[in-house]
This record gives C-alpha cells, sequence and structure tokens, in this order.
C-alpha cells in the first residue's frame, strides 16, 4: 500500500514504482504473516476487539474505495489480488487481499496495523484520519466476500436516503433520492419474469411505481410528516417487490415498523446491517417496534 504522496509517482519508471510501494506492500502481507520477522504480527486483543463504527452504505463504501485506488491499487490491483503494475516487481508480492488468512482478521485487527504499521510498511495514522481508515476496512473486507449487486448498491442509496431524511436536509433528500433512482433503474429484470409476458408487465407496473414514489421525494418541499408517510409507502413498495420476484441482496437487510409512528397509523423502514434506526421515533428505538420480513445472507433459508 503507498501513501497518497507516493501515489503521484505514478508517472515514473514501473520499477522506481515498485521501490517506492514496498514499504507499502506489506500492508496485506503482515496482515497474514511477516517474511521480514520471525514472530507472527499479532494486534493486541483489546485493539482486536474493536468494532468498525461505520455502516456499509454507499458513501462509506465508496469513499473507501477512492481510497485503495490512491494508496493501494497500484500494488495490489483494482481487485486487491496482489496483481497491481508495481506489484509483480515485489518480493515478497503484494498480498491477496481476498485470501483467508486476511479475511479471517477482525476489523480492529486490520484497522490497528493499518494505523501502526510495521516495516517495511508505515502506519497510516498520520496520512489517513480513522474514519478514512476505517472506510478503508470497509472496502479490504469487500475483497473477501460476494460482489455488492445492483440490488445491494439501490438498498443503501436508500439507506443513504433515510438518513438525509432523519437529519431533516431536504436538499440532502433530493439529491439521494436521485441517486436512489438512478439506482433502480440499472436493476435489470429477471430471466424468469423476463420469459412470462404476464409477470413482465406485472414487473414493470410494480417497478414503475417504486420509481414514481422516489421521485415525489425529487418535487417540491414538503412538511416532515409528509416525507415520512412517503418513506413509509416507499419502503413497503420495496420489500413487497424484494419478496414478491424472488430478488436476494447480499447484505442483512429487515423490514421493520413502528407502531407508534406517525400519530398511531404506524411506519415502515427498511433497515440495512444489525443496528436500529427509527425514523420516525428516533428516541423510542426498538420499543414499538416489530420485524415484519428479513432478507440476506444471515437469515435461515426456508
Amino acid at each position: 500500500m503507498t501513501s497518497s504522496l507516493t501515489f503521484k509517482s505514478l508517472a515514473a519508471p514501473l520499477v522506481g514504482l515498485a521501490v517506492i510501494c514496498f514499504a507499502s506492500s506489506a500492508l496485506a502481507a503482515p496482515l497474514s504473516a511477516s517474511p521480514q520477522a520471525a514472530e507472527e504480527w499479532v494486534a493486541p486483543k483489546r485493539k482486536a476487539r474493536l468494532k468498525n463504527p461505520l455502516e456499509a452504505t454507499a458513501a462509506n463504501l465508496a469513499a473507501g474505495k477512492a481510497l485503495f485506488l490512491a494508496n493501494c491499487m497500484v500494488c495490489h490491483g483494482t481487485e486487491g489480488k496482489g496483481d497491481g503494475p508495481a506489484g509483480a516487481a515485489l518480493t515478497p508480492k503484494a498480498a491477496n487481499f481476498a485470501a483467508s488468512s486476511v479475511q479471517k482478521q477482525s476489523d480492529g485487527a486490520i484497522f490497528w496495523k493499518l494505523s501502526e504499521g510495521r516495516s517495511p510498511m508505515p502506519g497510516f495514522k498520520a496520512a489517513l484520519n480513522e474514519t478514512q481508515r476505517w472506510q478503508l476496512v470497509l472496502h479490504l473486507r469487500g475483497f473477501g466476500g460476494p460482489a455488492k449487486t445492483k440490488l445491494d448498491l439501490a438498498l443503501m442509496e436508500y439507506d443513504q436516503l433515510k438518513g438525509a431524511i432523519i437529519l431533516g436536509d431536504q436538499k440532502q433528500v433530493m439529491a439521494k433520492s436521485s441517486h436512489l433512482l438512478k439506482s433502480l433503474q440499472g436493476i435489470s429484470v429477471p430471466k424468469s419474469v423476463a420469459a412470462n409476458k404476464k409477470l413482465k408487465a406485472d414487473w414493470d407496473k410494480r417497478t414503475e411505481g417504486i420509481q414514481k414514489g422516489v421521485t415525489s421525494f425529487t418535487q417540491k418541499k414538503q412538511s416532515a410528516t409528509g416525507t415520512l408517510r412517503q418513506l413509509d409507502l416507499l419502503s413497503d413498495g420495496l420489500s413487497q417487490w424484494i419478496a414478491e420476484y424472488h430478488l436476494a441482496p447480499t447484505i442483512d437487510l429487515r423490514l421493520l415498523r413502528c407502531s407508534m409512528a406517525l400519530d398511531g397509523e404506524g411506519g415502515s423502514w427498511l433497515q440495512l446491517g444489525k443496528g436500529m434506526q427509527n425514523p420516525y421515533l428516533p428516541k423510542m428505538s426498538g420499543k414499538c417496534v416489530k420485524t415484519l420480513g428479513a432478507w440476506g445472507p444471515s437469515v435461515p433459508k426456508p
């Protein structure tokens, strides 16, 4: 892994770049084992127990990817397999971030090693702030699991929209809804649906309805209650769409409903991951919440 400063050396000859990169190429090598030292590089237990405070949102993943491309790609390659243009000249070879020896380590351990470094790898504590280092950990985790699908990316954009609604930031609500609309438009019709005219017509009608629901967020400013009602309708529509057409997100997803929301009418939302973020009554936490549906890799298959 290189620092952002040495990334500017791409204009230099490749061999020279490999020498510059070597001090950082050990990021993943020591994460598994250090060829330069007899003892294994193990993070302190207290540090290894640290949890990543960041959710794998579209914004955090995009930031982590940008950091990786600026600091690591030249040696480790765009897919993190250790096949970057400067990595070929390294001894030992730049590590494969998808390897189990890296992925089996805790987020805290990887974060600590990124921060502290060990010769010949420099620490990134000074070059990157804590948030950036955790974003980089999120990106490195992506090399060890299934690639994010277009549905996953759309759900992450939905999560960003929900966050803007919670903050009451109308400008961001409009911006995030535009991003979500674009992501939804990129989702292809499942082959099993496309082969059946009736199913295809139903898909088109339901998809159009969901997209219109998203578009409503981009229109004229409305009351906070009106925006929350739209979120309720959108969340129900997306969950029914996922369930009816057996769409398969590779991230954990739950449909939650707070019975006390919207003056007792109830309000639903989609929750990514294991956390709890009630957009209707944030202070109520899980007291009024029921789980109506769940999807993702952690959900037991029937």
